[in-house]
């Protein structure tokens, strides 16, 4: 995966408009979270933090970035790259 997402960036030319995407998944993220957290609670608080953890995380690796690059090409990594980078 990091020579694909490497390769997919070499010849990127920074947009502006690619910036939203930053800012959607700081937003989804901090959906989830809240969603993790209110999914435990009345819980213990070991619940809710794996509740915190575990729903707004997710692996693009194994499914998402093939896909993506056979599907749309080194944009679509380039895309899913900025849009989670504040996700991990």
């Amino acid at each position: 995966m990091p020579a694909a997402v490497i390769s997919s960036f070499a010849n990127y030319n920074r947009q502006i408009s690619l910036a939203v995407l930053v800012l959607f998944g700081i937003l989804m993220n901090l959906l989830f979270i809240g969603i993790g957290y209110l999914s435990a609670f009345r819980k213990l608080n070991t619940e809710k933090s794996f509740g915190i953890i575990n729903y707004s995380g997710y692996n693009i690796g194994t499914f998402a970035m093939p896909y993506l690059q056979s599907f749309i090409g080194p944009l679509g990594i380039v895309v899913a790259v900025l849009s989670i980078q504040e996700m991990q």
